[in-house]
């Protein structure tokens, strides 16, 4: 239930948001400029220079490069020179690449995910006293916001895009059964910048999701308010129910009470049928 209600409030403020947007103003989409035949020059270029590197592979690192290549971030003489210069055609240049990667990725998410999870604390946690908009301020604030939208402009993404590119999930589906442990790592690698979000909608929806923790985090039922259908007290003055995993476990608590259990898990159910 806590994961639906976060989906709907998520969906709801970026449906209102860009609404509103578009009834404002229409903004350009920035999009690729490299052409095809820039993109068939480059392939042949490589293949002309090194005959034995597989093709399929180049082909699809070229073209995702491709696509998420901005003009902001060069020419298509220059996209053609990186191409050349960066694609790795040694399988061993190509493991130590990607161990170099996967060990960067993991220092770069590892700690963000930890400055994440203590900047929510005072909201997910008791011991910091009441919730204060300092506290959901820096609960919303998500330090790896710019990660990927950096990583475009300093072209380590292009490094990975060009020679760790993406499979489809029918790709994957169809080819992952030959695959081992290191071609599944190489094409989960290349999962990582398959699309260029701006960091602004990232932190959108950053706070978006820590307003939704919070409306759900604050969301208590006051069970010692509640009546049976029968106009009985089921609950001990002043008990006070977070949804929803305290009324989960306050339901599975009643089954040891043969006397009143049942009547408790009933009157739960209804209130949980309620819960906005």
């Amino acid at each position: 239930m806590k994961s639906l209600i976060k989906i709907a409030l998520i969906l709801t403020v970026f449906i209102m948001a860009s609404c509103a947007q578009n009834a404002s103003q229409k903004q350009e989409i920035a999009k690729s400029t490299i052409s095809q035949s820039t993109i068939d020059k480059v392939v042949a270029n490589i293949m002309d220079e090194s005959p034995d590197v597989d093709k399929a592979r180049l082909e699809r690192g070229v073209k995702q490069t491709a696509n998420l290549w901005f003009p902001e971030n060069g020419t298509e003489e220059e996209f053609t020179e990186f191409c050349k210069t960066n694609f790795i055609t040694n399988s061993e240049a190509r493991k130590v690449a990607y161990n170099k990667i996967a060990r960067n990725f993991e220092i770069l998410y590892g700690h963000f995910n930890k400055v994440s999870l203590e900047l929510l604390e005072p909201l997910h946690l008791t011991g910091y006293g009441d919730i204060t908009p300092v506290d959901q301020m820096f609960g919303a604030y998500s330090a790896g916001a710019h990660l990927q939208s950096d990583f475009y402009k300093n072209k380590i993404a292009y490094i990975i895009t060009l020679n760790f590119p993406e499979y489809s999930l029918a790709e994957k589906n169809e080819l992952g059964a030959k695959w081992n442990r290191e071609e599944w790592a190489y094409a989960r690698l290349g999962d990582y910048f398959t699309a260029r979000v701006p960091a602004s909608l990232k932190m959108k929806y950053s706070e978006t999701e820590t307003a939704a923790d919070i409306y759900i985090a604050d969301y208590n039922i006051f069970a010692g308010q509640l009546f049976s259908e029968a106009g009985e007290k089921l609950f001990p003055e002043g008990l006070k129910l977070l949804s929803h995993w305290n009324i989960r476990d306050e339901i599975k608590s009643n089954y040891a009470d043969k006397e009143h259990g049942l009547d408790k898990q009933r009157t739960l159910y209804r209130v949980m049928k309620r819960i906005v």
